[in-house]
């Protein structure tokens, strides 16, 4: 299929397309590279439904079914559910204690399944004496009833603090500790909740294991109650977990160091010129590598991996405006030099097949790397999952909603026109005043004319009198064509 015949189809073609790659009817296009980057033979290798022995499971014998994650009888686990067998961990719920939780190295000891730490304790006494939290840093859900509080500096990595939490309180005041070691009283009307010291061991236990490949090791994690998950890669020359990035069809598929930019507008200069990452005192010296994931208006994925750079005392971040903030936020690394990606282990892709779509999970050297996986259709074509009017769907990659317009009273709408190898093609969606996706319409054909901005109550004004590199935006369709995924505790 052309390029040229992508953007001619009608919608409803477009959606048969992506419909039918999604329940196995149709094969990819055949000018997308078959094979590359681990991949062997034909397009797709390795598929394989999980429902055969395919000996890929960590500690498996060769013979046993791939298992990616296990509820236990205290941690349960969040399910991102496609049907059958594609099923995506999304986290854990701890029963005994009622709330969510994450997987937290904690020095010295198992990993603990702990809810987000505090961002700031505050205090209601003059001493700085009787620890408290402010109820906003619970949002709208009710407080956990134990939280903690990280207390990780120079020469005690991965350490933190855990608390009882009380009933909430209205106070008059609250008190701070400032940065010489007093006690700073803020006159303002708090709700709080007291916190009482406690114990770690009141969160649910989760031990860490590698289990080996060649290049790269199988990272999982085990509870005493019989929880179980697939974690992520782990390098085995440098000790760095890794995860998969980079696309299939393009330069193949790698295990990535999983030290993210977390805000890629984050610099080393006040000028907000020199790109940084924001690290605390653990990782700046902890850190191998730095990697750099952005996604194209096709959804593939891009990587970059660098190598640490200079340690700097300040960093600074740009709003999206690009605006520089001229306070700086704390310690960071330069960015180095690119790595040669062709020294990570390259991975291929499991295919665990559900209701329509499937869940493509990372492999390495014979063992499966993870227990999240990205939805796909059976062709192999990444659809992204996107909260709607209708439920959790998963579409084709999204351009931005249109603000531009071929007419003078901007009510034809055009985006800009995606690159000519996007398959399938980007849609475009329209969202409702509450922020939810309601419809999704094709990229049409080319456009070369007039452009016009405005709309929704703003003057529609000419702002070319010709202009190239648009395409009009056709035949909206409900969200409800697209395939429905399930959130759920198991």
């Amino acid at each position: 299929m052309t390029s040229d015949m992508n953007y001619s189809l009608s919608f409803g073609a477009v959606l048969s397309s992506f419909l039918s790659l999604a329940v196995g009817c149709t094969e990819p296009p055949s000018e997308q590279p078959s094979g590359g980057g681990g991949f062997g033979g034909d397009f797709p290798s390795g598929v394989v439904s999980s429902n055969v022995t395919t000996g890929l499971g960590p500690g498996s014998g060769g013979g046993e079914p791939l298992t990616l994650f296990t509820s236990g009888t205290r941690l349960r686990a969040h399910i991102l559910d496609a049907g059958g067998e594609a099923q995506a961990f999304e986290g854990w719920f701890d029963s005994e204690l009622g709330f969510d939780c994450t997987s937290t190295e904690v020095a010295g000891e198992s990993n603990r399944c702990m809810p987000p730490p505090l961002e700031e304790v505050v205090y209601l006494d003059a001493a700085c004496a009787m620890p408290a939290a402010d109820s906003a840093q619970f949002g709208a859900t009710e407080a956990p009833p134990f939280t903690v509080e990280r207390t990780s500096g120079e020469q005690n990595c991965d350490a933190y603090r855990a608390y009882a939490v009380g009933e909430e309180q209205i106070v008059a005041s609250i008190f701070v500790k400032d940065p010489s070691g007093g006690c700073t009283e803020i006159v303002e009307e708090r709700a709080v909740h007291a916190l009482a010291p406690a114990s770690l061991d009141v969160f649910a236990e989760l031990a860490i294991e590698d289990e080996g490949g060649a290049l790269v090791f199988a990272r999982t994690e085990r509870g005493p109650d019989g929880a179980f998950r697939i974690v992520s890669g782990l390098i085995k020359s440098i000790g760095e977990p890794c995860v998969g990035v980079g696309s299939p069809f393009d330069a193949g598929r790698f295990c990535a160091p999983s030290r993210r930019i977390r805000d890629p507008r984050t610099f080393a200069e006040g000028s907000c010129a020199e790109p940084a990452i924001a690290l605390d005192a653990c990782q700046i010296t902890q850190l191998h590598a730095i990697t750099d994931v952005t996604r194209d208006v096709c959804g593939r994925e891009l990587a970059t991996v660098y190598q640490p750079g200079a340690i700097v005392d300040d960093v600074f971040l740009a709003d999206e405006n690009s605006t520089c903030n001229a306070t700086p936020s704390g310690r960071g690394r330069l960015l180095g030099a690119p790595m040669d990606t062709g020294v990570l282990p390259y991975l291929d892709q499991l295919y665990l097949h559900g209701s329509s779509i499937d869940l493509a999970v990372d492999v390495g050297f014979g063992k499966a790397i993870s227990s999240a996986g990205t939805f796909t259709t059976p062709g192999g074509y990444r659809c992204f999952v996107v909260e709607t009017h209708d439920g959790l769907r998963c579409l084709p990659p999204l351009l931005p909603r249109p603000t531009t317009f071929s007419d003078a009273a901007c009510t034809v709408p055009l985006t800009v026109a995606p690159p000519s190898d996007c398959y399938p093609p980007p849609a475009v969606g329209t969202y409702a005043s509450d922020g939810l996706l309601s419809s999704v319409s094709q990229v049409g054909s080319a456009y070369a004319g007039p452009v016009y901005e405005g709309g929704d109550g703003t003057p529609c004004t000419l702002v070319a009198e010709s202009e190239a590199g648009w395409s009009t935006v056709v035949n909206e369709a409900s969200v409800t064509t697209f395939p429905e995924l399930v959130r759920r505790v198991e």
